[in-house]
């Protein structure tokens, strides 16, 4: 007889591991599917073991993990195309191109099979959504502080209180270095102004841990954050699923790739083949939670409910990076102490009714200069020698609008003979190329002011931000492929979806902290709703 846990979470990313551990906490029966693809062991035991310029002049086998063991990190293709991952983080990609099949026009949009999901590669940027922000979601802003502190205390949040973060709780903010802390003197001289004119300066809120824990790695200011997961002080979800896996109350199912689930009475069935034997599996539950990634979720749930192709809504921050040279800076060496994060977040809008356009500003020296020079527009031969002389001046940004639904935006599972499952998916995105010219404009006049040279801008295709949602929008009333605000599925009992397909807007702010935030109020309304059996429901209608 197959086991019945009280809750299946599928997925291992920031929502997955936030849901699991709320359900755990509650006393709930709690497994996790997932395929979890681990790092390589290679990479695991091969990392920087001092800061990034130490190790450029001592280590003898830097090139195993600044270039790879097997040197992935030199591409032919020297325009950028080529995902920005360093090879210790190359697992985060592995096994989707087999399984999560998609059109190739649109590699861009990121999916990952890894234990911990895209939760190990992102920027650590711990925004929270302000009340107006929420209710653009489609959310009540009731109860949404405690959501967000609940968290920020799991993961360890530092900053400032402001735009970017609104929490009670925050661990100091990392130290700026000399690059940041010459722009942002600038900006507060004069701060009045630039807010007047809808620009604000803030310290970037980070999921870094920045004060002595027994349990986790402090910042050392070593530069090497996305060259090892365990030398890095950034939260990630493997943070949680260690304390999980302590847990009596939870079982940790990998290798498994969720395609299908099924309802049955008052339980569920969770349809998985085995990523190695290939072979058939169910799991049987009383609830459900999909936190699979907006686009692994959207899979499952087209899958199983939907015969013929369905058109369902998508969410996707454009994306454009720029690079600035800060004039400041000239004939100055730049702090050896400091962060790969983003230090400074820039948040503007033109009137007051907009919502924010966001610019997270990063110094640029442990993602090698061969990265920088493949996106200049000269011979690779200049842009090594002029890449060299002003590396100490370098400002990179990267700046996300917000972004709507639009009819023209959306994806569908389409018949596939190459996939394993016999469906791939297929995207149709675009971004309005004129909104993403007018905020850079705005914004690199804002640093010109600020003593910062525009000299590269590149918009990126759809998808590159990583920033994805909206697929089931959360609803007001039952309507189909869409979400009461319980998270649950509407015209399903057991079904709910912990990820950020039910947001009906994105801002700019990046959205991971929110996301996990969602997963652990969801969750909670799971476990409200487990003392809602049949005999509970017959009392109540009796009264």
């Amino acid at each position: 007889m197959s086991v019945i846990y009280d809750c299946i979470v599928v997925g291992s990313g920031p929502s997955g591991v936030q849901a699991a551990q709320t359900l755990v906490q509650g006393g709930m029966q709690v497994a996790m599917l997932d395929v979890g693809v681990n790092q390589e062991q290679f990479y695991q035991q091969q990392f920087p073991d001092t800061h990034f310029s130490q190790m450029r002049k001592s280590d003898p086998n830097q090139h195993l993990y600044l270039l790879g063991k097997n040197m992935e990190s030199i591409h032919k293709d020297w325009k950028g195309n080529q995902d920005r991952l360093t090879p210790p983080l190359a697992f985060t990609k592995e096994l989707v191109k087999e399984w999560q099949t998609k059109s190739p026009k649109q590699e861009a949009f990121m999916e990952s099979l890894a234990k911990g999901g895209l939760g190990n590669a992102w920027g650590r940027g711990a925004f929270t959504y302000s009340n107006q922000e929420l209710k653009a979601i489609g959310l009540s802003t009731h109860g949404w502080s405690q959501h967000f502190q609940e968290i920020a205390q799991r993961i360890g949040v530092s900053g400032t209180k402001g735009i970017g973060v609104d929490l009670e709780q925050l661990m100091p903010p990392l130290l700026l270095d000399k690059n940041m802390q010459t722009i942002f003197q600038r900006y507060k001289r004069h701060s009045k102004q630039w807010k007047k004119k809808g620009v604000h300066m803030e310290r970037t809120p980070l999921a870094v841990q920045n004060q002595p824990n027994v349990e986790r790695l402090s910042e050392q200011y070593w530069d090497i954050d996305f060259w090892s997961l365990q030398k890095s002080a950034g939260y990630h979800p493997g943070h949680t699923l260690k304390e999980l896996h302590t847990r009596d109350n939870f079982s940790y199912l990998p290798q498994h790739y969720v395609y299908e689930f099924q309802e049955i009475g008052g339980s569920v069935k969770v349809l998985a083949k085995h990523i190695q034997t290939k072979e058939n599996k169910v799991f049987n539950c009383r609830r459900l939670i999909l936190c699979a990634s907006v686009l692994g979720t959207a899979r499952i749930v087209l899958n199983s409910l939907s015969q013929s192709p369905r058109k369902v809504p998508l969410l996707c921050n454009a994306f454009t990076y720029g690079v600035w040279l800060n004039t400041r800076m000239f004939g100055r060496q730049n702090s050896l102490k400091r962060s790969s994060f983003s230090q400074l977040s820039m948040y503007e809008r033109e009137d007051a009714r907009q919502p924010f356009n966001l610019l997270n500003l990063y110094t640029y020296r442990s993602l090698l200069l061969s990265k920088l020079i493949r996106e200049l527009p000269f011979s690779f031969r200049f842009s090594y020698q002029l890449s060299a002389i002003v590396k100490e001046m370098l400002v990179v940004g990267g700046l996300h609008l917000p972004e709507g639904a639009h009819p023209h935006n959306f994806m569908q599972l389409l018949p596939c003979k190459k996939s394993p499952l016999g469906k791939s998916l297929d995207i149709h995105y675009q971004h309005d190329p004129n909104k993403a010219k007018a905020a850079l404009s705005r914004m690199n006049a804002t640093m010109l002011r600020l003593r910062a040279i525009p000299v590269l801008s590149r918009p990126t295709t759809p998808g590159s931000s990583k920033h994805y949602a909206g697929t089931f929008p959360f609803a007001d009333w039952p309507q189909a492929f869409q979400l009461a605000a319980s998270g649950r599925l509407h015209f399903t009992q057991n079904i709910y979806i912990g990820d950020a397909s039910g947001f009906r807007f994105l801002p700019a702010k990046g959205p991971t902290l929110t996301i996990m935030a969602n997963a652990h109020r969801i969750a909670k309304e799971v476990l409200k709703s487990r003392q809602i059996d049949m005999g509970e429901l017959t009392k109540t209608e009796k009264r």
